[in-house]
């Protein structure tokens, strides 16, 4: 993922330098998501929604820190109906 598409998620979550990545891991999936929906990139002057994959990036990157401390794993690109209690 390019860090300032990371930087714009993070600004959204409410720290955009994350000196902690246990804080990362402690997010709520439904905020993760959330913040991720309002993420918006300039293609060629109009604001669009991230694509799949740099979603699926985020999406690995937020398992990746809760896998670190032992935390249960979720898919946050799954459709939101099936988001809770949704395991990898």
């Amino acid at each position: 993922m390019a860090p300032e598409r990371l930087r714009e998620l993070l600004e959204i979550l409410g720290d955009a330098d994350l000196d902690n990545i246990v804080l990362m891991a402690a997010l709520d999936p439904s905020m993760v998501r959330d913040a991720m929906e309002k993420v918006r990139k300039d293609v060629g002057g109009v604001a669009s929604p991230w694509s799949a994959f740099e979603r699926v990036k985020a999406n690995l990157l937020y398992n990746a820190s809760r896998q670190r401390f032992g935390m249960p794993l979720v898919d946050l690109c799954a459709p939101l109906d099936m988001l809770q209690g949704v395991a990898l």
